[in-house]
């Protein structure tokens, strides 16, 4: 009888970190590189793994088990080079992907009142006539709520949607 070792997130050891302007970046070293895009994720407690220590917006180099990410418009505290955190991915290939897809059209909609109910492409929330979002942004068959809308598509928090100039 074969054994499963259960899932276990990947540990980081924050390695460096810099500031310019508004751009936190930091180096990490990884215990192991989960498949998916690497960001956005973001770094998380040990032993407390819903608590979040900062978000990665974008991935800037990879050298091995090395990752160099940027954060951008961060003013709360710094993770502490040296120590141990989670690294922990957020979406899939796919989620990312449609946040990257300028040619995708989202429409407003409200949610069919139908019985049934859909999940927000990058947050999960339910999106449903019945549930507190009872409507969203609306793409083909994917929907995604008016506060992922606005962050993701609008605001472009990961700055993947516009070419950068510097």
């Amino acid at each position: 009888m074969k054994s499963y070792k259960p899932y276990e997130e990947p540990k980081a050891k924050v390695i460096d970190i810099s500031r310019r302007n508004d751009i936190v970046t930091i180096i990490l070293e990884v215990s192991s590189i989960d498949p998916g895009p690497l960001a956005p994720s973001g770094l998380y407690v040990v032993g407390d793994p819903g608590k979040q220590v900062i978000e990665f917006h974008k991935l800037q180099a990879a050298n091995g088990k090395v990752l160099t990410f940027e954060t951008y418009n961060y003013n709360g505290k710094l993770p502490d080079i040296g120590s141990l955190y989670l690294h922990r991915l957020w979406w899939t290939p796919d989620q990312l992907e449609a946040v990257k897809d300028t040619s995708r059209i989202w429409t407003h909609e409200k949610y069919p009142d139908n019985g049934d109910h859909d999940h927000c492409l990058l947050t999960w929330e339910t999106i449903a006539a019945y549930a507190e979002q009872n409507g969203g942004y609306r793409s083909g068959r994917d929907w995604i709520t008016e506060a992922a809308y606005q962050t993701y598509i609008v605001d472009d928090k990961l700055r993947v949607r516009k070419k950068q100039t510097d």
